[in-house]
């Protein structure tokens, strides 16, 4: 029996059953209610940024930022970031301070790349990828890549992929050091991140 006259069939007895699971690449599950971040490593969120060196190659950068204190965790920056890029990454922070339960990401090919999944959940990290048409799943990440393209990229010429990584690591610890936050009672995020260390552990647990 031929597919044509089996799926005739099938449309004639009304066999329209839906695929419990989106067919993607990446490993899917059902979504659920997001919980907002309350604590230092609950959630964080990643985003590519996209710029060209002065000779007019392509240029891209990898922001990392902690939804709750707004660190700048980690910086990446090279002409083409794949997911065994962002797994390097995760993989260095893992053993500086731990990984977070959640990372937010877009539907990029470096996120929903075999090697993504494979380097996150051995680890319990969910991979909480945006709902399309949906900006405001990732609006805290949208606004300081904005930030960073309009204080930084857009500001300096550099010449190679080592001066960008140069200039955006000195942008982010001036960021992470010297940045007022109004969303942080005015405090740097490194002052912030400092604040609920320390709440964290007076609190009775």
């Amino acid at each position: 029996m031929g597919k044509e006259r089996v799926y005739r069939g099938y449309v004639e007895e009304g066999l329209a059953l839906r695929r419990t699971r989106p067919w993607r690449r990446t490993t899917a599950v059902h979504r659920e209610q997001r919980q907002p971040a309350t604590a230092r490593h609950d959630s964080w969120s990643r985003a590519v940024v996209a710029d060209q060196l002065a000779d007019g190659r392509r240029c891209r950068a990898w922001p990392l930022i902690d939804i709750v204190t707004r660190e700048w965790l980690a910086i990446e920056v090279g002409q083409s970031l794949g997911g065994q890029d962002v797994v390097a990454a995760l993989q260095r922070l893992r053993f500086a301070r731990g990984l977070a339960q959640w990372i937010s990401c877009d539907h990029g090919p470096e996120c929903v790349s075999a090697a993504m999944a494979l380097g996150a959940y051995p680890h319990a990290v969910c991979l909480d990828c945006s709902r399309r048409g949906t900006p405001t799943d990732t609006a805290t990440i949208d606004s300081f890549s904005g930030r960073l393209r309009e204080e930084c990229l857009h500001v300096q010429w550099v010449a190679s992929l080592e001066d960008a990584q140069q200039t955006v690591e000195a942008f982010r610890w001036d960021y992470d050091e010297h940045r007022p936050h109004r969303a942080l009672a005015g405090l740097s995020p490194r002052d912030y991140a400092q604040r609920v260390t320390m709440t964290a552990a007076d609190s009775p647990s």
